[in-house]
């Protein structure tokens, strides 16, 4: 019996993922220094813990966790939406680095996430930072009610944090916003074709402290609005800017487990957002429709704005009148029915190559049409 049990196959080991998050992309991007602590605390308490194997790492780059995003929809709601759906093994691990990574919401709705969709499933978690890592089991939460009542200050203390930065984050928004008001280019985001220096990223000026535009940024948009201007939708003018390897907008490249920058081609939601952007007259508008003219140096004159516009709004028409069938009314509900959960509108879509032959089609709600939903 001792000569069996002696060959009998090791015990497999318990899988782990591994969450990882950052508040801005920064600290994902340029210098890593979120990113690297957490893939430090990572190893190491792999090392420690030779029964558990890696099976994914969840990563969030510039995801706040103050508002739940990164619940609703990033890698973490991801994943407890496939746990939710059985595909996580019961057993299985969630690792993170601290509490705060986890969540800073309020306690109510972290704990909500934390029982509902980490224990309840059967799963257990770890935080590296937090009661020197060890593993959290519902029945641990149960039976030691210290451990229940450090995580829960430690979930507040984590909100409390939040809301101070986020607090302060407002006021220098505000400031930024009154120095903009009285003329001043204060250092913010601005469009792509804003001239910067390739090694800082600081935005580049004149002796008089206005803004520059980049020859070569400038040049592609002239390129896209003459193509526009002859009458070329914005998917050929993709094509065309693709062949002439034109120069990308410059992007965050957020870094996720998926890739490790944007997209290295114009397509049509590209050159189609170009086209309609204020800021080709020099034009700061907030969000909240604010706008502030002559904020930027211009790309296109008036007259030429007027002509873009004018080109596509032509287009447009015309390709509604050919397309036909716009005013058709493919269900007796439609424009009177919402939904009752979300409330939005109603819209008709035909049914897929695949449906059954003779299938009516259906009606969603804007939220159902969403490919996250």
């Amino acid at each position: 019996m001792e000569r069996l049990a002696a060959d009998s196959p090791p015990a497999p080991r318990r899988l782990v993922w591994s969450y990882q998050r950052t508040s801005t992309t920064r600290q994902a991007r340029d210098d890593r220094s979120g990113m690297e602590r957490q893939d430090l605390a990572l190893a190491q308490w792999l090392k420690d813990h030779p029964e558990f194997e890696l099976q994914d790492r969840l990563v969030d780059p510039g995801v706040s966790a103050g508002k739940g995003v990164h619940r609703t929809k990033g890698a973490l709601g991801r994943f407890l939406a496939a746990v939710k759906a059985g595909q996580v093994p019961s057993g299985s691990l969630l690792i993170i680095e601290s509490v705060s990574r986890f969540s800073r919401e309020a306690s109510s709705s972290a704990l909500q996430s934390l029982l509902g969709g980490v224990f309840e499933p059967g799963l257990a978690i770890a935080f590296t930072g937090y009661d020197s890592g060890k593993v959290i089991t519902s029945a641990r939460w149960d039976d030691e009610p210290g451990l229940k009542y450090g995580l829960i200050a430690a979930l507040d203390a984590a909100r409390v944090e939040w809301e101070e930065k986020s607090a302060r984050s407002k006021g220098a928004a505000r400031k930024r916003e009154r120095l903009q008001e009285e003329g001043e280019k204060v250092a913010a985001a601005t469009p792509w074709w804003i001239q910067r220096d390739h090694e800082t990223r600081r935005l580049v000026r004149d002796t008089s402290g206005s803004l520059l535009i980049d020859p070569t940024c400038k040049a592609t948009i002239l390129r896209a609005v003459e193509l526009a201007c002859g009458g070329m939708g914005s998917t050929l003018i993709a094509e065309a800017l693709n062949n002439e390897q034109r120069p990308l907008p410059q992007t965050a490249g957020r870094r996720n487990q998926y890739c490790d920058r944007a997209g290295d081609r114009w397509g049509h939601g590209r050159v189609a957002y170009l086209l309609r952007h204020p800021a080709l007259l020099g034009d700061l508008v907030r969000r909240d429709g604010r706008t502030i003219p002559g904020f930027y140096p211009p790309v296109l004159s008036i007259e030429k704005w007027h002509e873009l516009r004018g080109s596509i709004e032509a287009r447009d028409k015309l390709r509604g009148s050919l397309r036909g069938g716009g005013q058709k009314v493919n269900n007796l509900f439609m424009g009177i029915t919402r939904c009752g959960d979300c409330g939005g509108p109603f819209s008709f879509h035909d049914s897929s190559e695949r449906a059954r032959i003779g299938h009516p089609g259906y009606m969603a709600c804007r939220a159902a049409n969403r490919r996250s939903n």
